[in-house]
């Protein structure tokens, strides 16, 4: 199979991106004072703990 399209057509890959992005968006979160990660069925927030409005 061609490197370049061993993806194409896999149903879950929108799925994997998704969860890969998510991980990577909280990785440190546990770590960090202030910070924390909170997890609802589909909803993953990742607060920074940082005092902004962003």
């Amino acid at each position: 199979m061609n490197e370049t399209n061993r993806f194409v057509g896999d149903p879950d890959l929108l799925v994997r991106m998704e969860q890969n992005l998510a991980e990577h968006a909280c990785h440190l979160h546990p770590h960090v004072k202030g910070a924390g990660v909170t997890e609802t069925g589909d909803l993953l927030i990742a607060d920074s703990g940082l005092d902004d409005d962003t």
